[in-house]
């Protein structure tokens, strides 16, 4: 339940980053919303095929789970990486623009 809980509170977050973001540079985070509806069509994705494969190949339930792990390792190491880039690219803009209106 705990997991539950802090997947969707981490879904909150990430959308009061965007509304900080907007309200700070005037501009939607299209690369950051971009990365999580791809992150999202990939995870359903494998899911679906997962299943799919399960039911054809008669996979018992712990084939099914080691090959969802086997997956979703190197795919968490990669959303990971991918999500901390995208948020640092768009720091760094949201400081280039804070500077600039001290400036003014």
């Amino acid at each position: 339940m705990s997991a539950l809980k802090s997947f969707f509170d981490d879904g909150r977050a990430t959308l009061r980053r965007w509304r900080v973001y907007k309200r700070q540079t005037g501009e939607v985070p299209w690369l950051w919303i971009a990365v999580h509806v791809l992150n999202w069509i990939a995870v359903i994705a494998v899911l679906a095929s997962s299943l799919r494969l399960t039911s054809k190949y008669h996979l018992s339930r712990g084939e099914t789970w080691g090959a969802l792990v086997v997956l979703a390792i190197p795919y968490g190491i990669l959303w990971l990486w991918m999500k901390d880039k995208v948020k640092l690219i768009h720091l760094k803009k949201q400081r280039s623009l804070a500077k600039i209106k001290v400036r003014r």
